[in-house]
C-alpha cells in the first residue's frame, strides 16, 4: 500500500514540504499575498489552506471558551450602549489566565466602530456573564485585556479590511497568538495537523 504524499493533509495537491512551509509562514503571520510569493504558490491556493487550517485550529480552541454558552448579550449590551446600531462588539473575558473572546454583534468593521467590554462570571448562572466596569477590575486584569485588544487590533489593521465573513476566524486566531505568545505555533500545529490531517 502506498504512503499518502501529504501526512497532514488528506487530498492535498501540496507535498508535505510545502505544506510545512505553509505552516512556518502562518506561524510569522504573514498574509496571504505574502506566503504565496514566498512559497511560489497560487494566492487562491494559499488562501484556500490558511482558510481550512484557520477553522480547524479555531474548531478546537473555541471548546475552551467559557462565553460560549453566554446567554444574556442582549441585556449586556442594553446596559453599555444607547446607540449601539453601527458597532461590531467583542466580549472579552479572561479565565485561567487564557483570554477568551465572543462576537457579541457585528456591524461596521471599521476600526472606530469596533469595541469591546470585560466581561465578568455571574456566580449565580454559568450561562450568564455581567459587565465589570473598570473601577472594579483587578489593575493587572484591565492591563491584559487591554494589551490583548491592542495586540488584535494590531494585527487586523495589516490585512487592510477583513471581510465580515472570516472576522470570526481572524478574531479566534488573534485569541490564539496572544495566548500562545510563547510556545512554539508551528511545532504545535505540525504535531496537530499530524494526528487529525486536514
Amino acid at each position: 500500500m502506498s504512503r499518502r504524499k501529504n501526512r497532514f493533509s488528506y487530498r492535498s495537491k501540496l507535498s508535505e514540504k510545502q505544506f510545512k512551509h505553509i505552516l512556518m509562514l502562518f506561524e510569522l503571520d504573514l498574509t496571504a499575498q505574502q506566503i504565496a510569493e514566498i512559497c511560489q504558490l497560487n494566492r487562491n491556493t494559499v488562501n484556500r489552506y490558511l482558510l481550512l487550517i484557520r477553522e480547524r485550529i479555531v474548531q478546537k480552541w473555541e471548546k475552551r471558551n467559557p462565553l460560549a454558552l453566554v446567554n444574556n448579550f442582549e441585556e449586556i449590551i442594553n446596559q453599555k450602549f444607547l446607540d449601539f446600531s453601527n458597532k461590531t462588539i467583542i466580549g472579552i473575558v479572561e479565565n485561567k489566565k487564557n483570554i477568551f473572546s465572543k462576537i457579541i454583534q457585528i456591524n461596521s468593521l471599521r476600526s472606530e466602530h469596533i469595541v469591546y467590554i470585560p466581561l465578568i462570571s455571574c456566580r449565580k448562572n454559568k450561562k450568564s456573564l455581567l459587565i465589570d466596569e473598570r473601577y472594579t477590575l483587578d489593575k493587572n486584569k484591565v492591563l491584559r485585556l487591554d494589551a490583548f485588544w491592542q495586540f488584535t487590533q494590531n494585527r487586523l489593521s495589516k490585512f487592510r479590511g477583513i471581510n465580515k465573513t472570516v472576522f470570526y476566524l481572524h478574531l479566534k486566531e488573534s485569541e490564539i497568538r496572544f495566548n500562545g505568545k510563547d510556545k512554539n505555533i508551528y511545532l504545535s500545529l505540525l504535531k496537530f495537523f499530524h494526528l487529525t490531517p486536514l
